[in-house]
């Protein structure tokens, strides 16, 4: 492991932690 993935997983680690609060934010609207 080395090269792109060490910037690559940490970024799709927080767009996927980015969704989740949108999309749970999103569930507890009205």
């Amino acid at each position: 492991m080395g090269g792109p993935w060490a910037r690559l997983v940490p970024a799709l680690l927080g767009v996927a932690l980015a969704f989740s609060a949108v999309s749970s934010h999103a569930q507890m609207a009205p």
